[in-house]
């Protein structure tokens, strides 16, 4: 006849402890909350737009307006309150990677695989301007400092550009930079009529963008080696952002 024992008699004594499972105390963190995917999600979004096909890369917002970039080379404009779409800026051939607004949310800036930076007129929905720059790749990222009068630009070959558009006169030029014919996010498909198939929605977009530039008189200004600050990172610059310490502002970027 087996006799259960005591656990307090046996002190002292190795007990395998399948004998006396531990007794454990009621977790502080409810399990649901620890779910990846809750079974109730209460902040759906309240509305949602779309560039067909293309995925948006990038995004600004102002009091008035929505502008969206995607691998397609327009930028779509939508009213904040109807989000309705009001216009297209045309005249990027890659895809719009950066958005950004200087402060009084007069200009709007652009940055593209096409490797240029288009400053826009936010009031009239024109093209002010172009800075281009050859040889750093794609254009990943771009900052204005209002202060400075100055735009900053992340680009693909670990570079960061400083063009201070006070002295933009001096650089000016009829020249356009080099651009693929083919989009950069496609670049390891070959020219072949399934790759064509692939990216036709890109391409049509990309043929209009290019008839349009060609048809637009706008001014274009020229970033000289003086103005590139090389190996800035190891990496591509994704990311920049303007901010302020005790000594001053301070130019962030991210890889």
């Amino acid at each position: 006849m087996s006799q259960t024992s005591n656990p307090e008699s046996l002190e002292g004594l190795a007990v395998p402890s399948e004998y006396f499972p531990i007794q454990r105390s009621a977790s502080p963190t409810p399990l649901l909350s620890l779910n990846r995917f809750p079974q109730k999600q209460e902040n759906k979004p309240s509305h949602t737009i779309t560039h067909g096909e293309n995925s948006v890369l990038s995004l600004a917002c102002s009091d008035r307006y929505i502008f969206t970039g995607s691998q397609g080379p327009h930028i779509q404009i939508w009213n904040l309150i109807t989000f309705q779409q009001e216009a297209v800026l045309k005249g990027h051939l890659g895809g719009v990677l950066c958005l950004t607004l200087s402060n009084d949310q007069k200009m709007l800036f652009s940055s593209s695989g096409d490797c240029t930076v288009r400053v826009w007129d936010v009031d009239t929905l024109k093209c002010l301007y172009v800075i281009q720059v050859c040889d750093v790749g794609d254009l990943f990222s771009v900052v204005y400092c209002d202060e400075l009068d100055t735009v900053y630009i992340g680009c693909q070959n670990t570079s960061i550009l400083r063009f201070d558009l006070s002295t933009k006169e001096n650089h000016q030029t009829h020249n356009f930079p080099y651009s693929c014919n083919y989009s950069k996010f496609f670049d390891n498909i070959p020219p072949t009529t399934n790759a064509c198939e692939i990216i036709s929605s890109v391409e049509e977009e990309e043929i209009d963008a290019k008839i349009c530039a060609e048809q637009e008189n706008v001014c274009r200004y020229e970033v000289h080696d003086c103005m590139i600050y090389m190996n800035s990172h190891d990496g591509y610059v994704y990311s920049l952002l303007l901010g302020e310490n005790k000594d001053g502002r301070i130019l962030l970027s991210g890889k």
